[in-house]
């Protein structure tokens, strides 16, 4: 019955290609596209990092905390552009740890 309902409704479990503890980042669906345009009304916390030549990540993600969305990532030109909206789910030093376990998971990745 709940596989029914799950399967009439299209609700499908998430591709996630990095988890960490309470960091995730999954790739950015349809469905992320109502997130993003109700937080076009909030001013984000932008993180810029230049990437390396050779990562693994796609040009546009989501970036979650407990799984739940909070913000998404774009990489334009090996810019990757964060940027964090649930912002009174997450903080700053929360934000900063994310970014360290994902560049060394690049890292890790490339060697």
């Amino acid at each position: 019955m709940l596989i029914s309902y799950l399967e009439k409704n299209q609700i499908k479990s998430r591709h996630y290609f990095f988890r960490n503890g309470v960091y995730s980042l999954r790739i950015k669906e349809e469905i992320d596209n109502q997130n993003i345009k109700d937080w076009e009304l909030v001013s984000p916390i932008l993180v810029k990092l230049e990437m390396p030549e050779e990562h693994n990540l796609p040009n546009e993600f989501m970036f979650c905390f407990y799984w739940i969305e909070v913000g998404y990532a774009t990489i334009v030109d090996r810019t990757m552009t964060l940027r964090v909206y649930e912002k009174n789910l997450i903080h700053m030093i929360d934000i900063s740890v994310a970014i360290d376990l994902i560049i060394e998971s690049i890292k890790n990745t490339n060697n």
